[in-house]
């Protein structure tokens, strides 16, 4: 990565990580850690109906739309395996969109206070 100057003004309003393109999110990470929350949430979620009759309703409503998700052991396992789903698209979503703002972010400081960042990543980009 090119490393350029910035001014104090920069750094006050962009923060330097911003302007040099860091603090970018791994998207299959965050999707796997957001599986990971989903299913054990699922997991839980069953568990509690199954044994204490603690949120039925949202069983019920679940299983409507997560097939085979019901307040068993069996069940918990299905709606585990299709939170894991679920939470890995909307992990995925989410750093797709935070990694596609904080470039536009970037872009706007580099304008704003003419950091020639963005011409050297272009120019690196084009290189390679």
């Amino acid at each position: 990565m090119v490393m350029n100057k910035q001014s104090p003004e920069m750094m006050k309003n962009c923060g330097a990580h911003t302007c040099h393109g860091c603090g970018k999110l791994n998207i299959l990470a965050l999707g796997i850690a957001g599986g990971i929350m989903s299913a054990l949430g699922t997991l839980l979620l069953a568990w509690l109906a199954a044994s204490h009759g603690l949120g039925m309703p949202m069983v019920e409503m679940m299983g409507s739309f997560y097939k085979g998700f019901t307040a068993t052991m069996s069940g918990a396992f299905v709606g585990a395996l299709w939170g894991l789903l679920h939470g890995f698209i909307w992990g995925v979503l989410f750093g797709l969109i935070y990694n596609w703002s904080l470039c536009m972010v970037h872009c706007l400081c580099c304008v704003k206070f003419k950091c020639n960042h963005c011409e050297m990543e272009k120019e690196h980009k084009s290189k390679h």
